[in-house]
């Protein structure tokens, strides 16, 4: 062969043959019958003697042999990795935060009881500067004008200046825009999300609830990335870079936080501010929105407890201290919302478990003046009768909490008879009060819309639209408040006809009303898994698509919780047991309240 064998074909390279380098296929390969092919050598762009040390300023980006590659790649993950670490846990250390909390908890409690007794009992100091009163139930609203920077400094963080900004700015910007829509019914103009405008005004002045957040953002953002196909870049692998975690800043923000929390608590001198009581909801958030052990939702929400009655100087025996629901916009009453809302709903979308943590009382909350007959009317007429916030009128969301203390009472009461069937009387009670109120609020509700679509307004016919959408969050959340009573509380067959004329009505809302991109999904979450789960009968099985397309359109979009409410969900078709039986048997603490 000759030795000037440049530009000969690959299948002549490789049997030491002279080509003639014939296009599209050399006499050789002709002769032979042989595939012919040649390698080119290929050059980026069309300037062979362009600059390429030159770049457009891409962020995180290098030119390597004149091809655009990613510097960082702490945000790529290969297919096969993102398989891998979808269930991994989030942290590898074996140090038991739990039980350090437990005990931070405590410690809080008791050293506000020896040596802040001076304190008056008709305030709450949140920011150790401003005293807030406790005695009325109504104060004036003040609006929240201000908003969170749209970068984030790392020094905020207690980063290095210039470290890894755009991470830090890129799992803020996350949290912002889209996890904080996972915490309530409605994004609207009207009522702004609580999660992207107070949250983030607090976290300005807390560094450690600021490191939650972006760790927050963070998770989710890995969340979002395994469940994303299109998230792939094999070429970039194959340059030999190291794959790491979307989470990589954000892990080890929380260790920083958990630790951090840790240090407040214990020299805390039993006094805490809202920002604390935020950073443990948030921490309680974690647990539940990716089912995480490091946030594990129900000790952060018991520590939550202690901590709130100790603010508001309620003795933890009698707990006759009302907390009031309130709709203000401040940080104090926002906080306490958000723990009312996970008082609520946490043990409605969760099983009997006994631990000592749980023996802390429930608070008695109170929300009598906030659903007036003239408040409901003039609220109806304007269509703010239903919170877009948690997509519940506030009489629902009173009686919600009722069903929660009672499914609690339920739990130990099994020894005691005569209070077993006290719990089951009430029940039944409130069973007739719920389905009373959801049939006149819906009859009322029907005529001022009748009367609103008169108008023809293009303006009022997308409030409208929204309102559906809000009325159908509030009756399938009644019904299965209803559905919690009848089979958890006064403990209905599955099979009766109470029980399955309720499922069937609410899946019937479920696929004529909430599409599986409904905006009302997260909040919706813990129904469509609760009455799911009730889809035992062989003849209701033509439904279980619906409830399980729902809760896999929150997976997609990085709500990782979801797929083992949907596992325990199928368990319960297999085994034909209740869900929260299933949940005892197999020791899971799942939390559905978002």
């Amino acid at each position: 062969m000759s030795k000037n064998s440049k530009g000969f074909c690959s299948a002549c390279l490789r049997d030491q043959l002279k080509c003639n380098r014939g296009k599209p296929k050399c006499d050789k390969c002709n002769e032979r019958g042989t595939k012919c092919s040649y390698s080119f050598e290929l050059k980026w762009g069309g300037r062979q003697y362009k600059d390429m040390s030159r770049s457009a300023g891409i962020p995180n980006t290098r030119f390597y042999k004149g091809a655009l590659l990613v510097k960082d790649k702490r945000l790529i993950a290969s297919k096969s990795t993102r398989r891998v670490r979808q269930f991994l846990q989030f942290g590898q250390e074996e140090i038991s935060f739990a039980s350090s909390f437990e005990k931070g908890y405590k410690v809080t409690v008791r050293q506000h009881k020896q040596g802040e007794k001076q304190q008056p009992k008709e305030t709450l100091v949140f920011d150790n500067k401003t005293p807030v009163s406790l005695a009325s139930p109504c104060d004036e609203v003040v609006p929240v004008t201000q908003t969170a920077p749209a970068n984030m400094a790392p020094e905020l963080v207690g980063l290095e200046p210039g470290k890894s900004s755009w991470e830090v700015s890129t799992f803020f910007d996350l949290f912002i825009n889209e996890t904080a829509k996972f915490f309530v019914a409605f994004n609207s103009q009207a009522f702004p999300n609580p999660y992207r405008t107070v949250l983030p005004q607090m976290a300005l002045s807390c560094p450690t609830l600021m490191k939650l957040i972006i760790a927050f953002g963070a998770k989710h953002r890995k969340m979002i990335a395994m469940v994303d196909e299109e998230a792939n870049y094999p070429s970039l692998e194959e340059n030999g870079w190291p794959s790491e975690d979307f989470e990589y800043l954000g892990e080890n923000l929380l260790n920083q936080a958990l630790s951090e929390l840790v240090e407040k608590l214990r020299n805390s001198r039993g006094r805490t501010d809202d920002s604390t009581i935020a950073i443990i909801l948030l921490l309680s958030s974690i647990g539940i929105f990716f089912n995480d052990d490091r946030g594990n939702w129900r000790t952060h929400y018991n520590g939550a407890k202690r901590i709130v009655f100790n603010e508001l100087e309620i003795d933890e025996k009698s707990g006759k201290h009302p907390i009031y629901y309130r709709k203000n916009s401040q940080p104090h009453f926002f906080v306490l919302r958000w723990f009312i809302y996970l008082d609520i709903v946490g043990p409605l979308s969760s099983g009997f478990f006994h631990s000592k943590s749980e023996e802390v009382p429930r608070p008695n909350l109170n929300f009598n003046w906030l659903y007036g007959e003239n408040l409901d009317q003039s609220s109806m007429e304007s269509l703010e009768d239903i919170s877009p916030l948690n997509g519940m009128d506030m009489k629902l969301l009173s009686f919600l909490t009722r069903v929660s203390q009672l499914v609690m009472q339920k739990k130990t009461s099994s020894a005691d008879q005569g209070n077993h069937f006290k719990i089951v009387s009430e029940a039944i009670c409130l069973d007739y009060k719920i389905s009373n109120h959801l049939q006149e609020s819906e009859a009322q509700r029907d005529i001022v819309v009748k009367k609103l679509k008169a108008l023809s307004d293009a303006t009022m016919e997308k409030r409208l639209e929204r309102y559906d959408i809000l009325r159908t969050s509030n009756l399938i959340v009644g019904l299965t408040g209803i559905l919690q009573l009848r089979r958890r509380i006064v403990e209905m067959a599955q099979d009766s006809d109470l029980v399955t004329q309720l499922v069937q009505k609410v899946t019937d809302l479920i696929r004529a009303k909430i599409t599986v991109n409904s905006p009302t999904l997260s909040c919706m979450s813990f129904c469509f898994f609760t009455v799911g789960c009730e889809l035992v009968d062989d003849s209701m099985s033509i439904h279980r698509n619906v409830y399980r397309d729902r809760l896999m359109s929150l997976w997609k979009k990085g709500v990782p919780s979801v797929l083992q409410a949907i596992n325990v969900m199928e368990e319960c078709w297999r085994l034909k047991k209740p869900w929260w039986v299933v949940l005892e048997e197999k020791d899971l603490d799942i939390c559905l309240a978002f």
